[in-house]
């Protein structure tokens, strides 16, 4: 019996195929929620104030909210010696320059606040996504690689 590949499979195997990804071990389905939910979820607040059929502006908010989720988990895990002390300094300081201006600190400061009120134990970060369209444009579905 031949083995059909879903649009989950495929997708994955798209993003498996990078070379980041070369010689790791794909999990699918082994986190307690899809982060593609919790994702979409948490960047809520922009995708609201946006057309959900623009693609460019609809990629772009689930990449910023990506951006703010990994920074969110990052920050929060625990971090041993001065290398990931640094490294989290370096981090704070390209994020708080990425999210200047009051509207960016507005932004950050609203998402930190819901992935804290909704999301406080989930340290899973978001290693690499997928918006996928329909035919028509009119629907996307979007898979999300988690790690940690």
């Amino acid at each position: 019996m031949p083995k059909n590949k879903t649009w989950l499979d495929n997708a994955v195997e798209r993003i498996a195929s990078k070379p980041e990804y070369a010689g790791k071990t794909i999990l699918k389905n082994a986190l307690p929620q899809k982060m593609s939910g919790v994702l979409l979820d948490f960047a809520k607040p922009l995708l609201d104030g946006i057309d959900m059929s623009d693609r460019l502006a609809l990629e772009s908010a689930i990449r910023m909210a990506a951006t703010v989720w990994n920074y969110s988990v990052v920050m929060d895990k625990p971090t041993g010696g001065l290398t990931g002390r640094i490294n989290k300094k370096s981090l704070e300081a390209r994020v708080a320059k990425a999210f200047s201006g009051n509207i960016g600190q507005s932004v950050l400061k609203t998402l930190l606040d819901r992935k804290k009120a909704l999301y406080p134990d989930n340290l899973h970060g978001i290693a690499d996504f997928e918006v996928k369209w329909n035919p028509s444009g009119s629907q996307f579905h979007l898979t999300v690689m988690a790690n940690g």
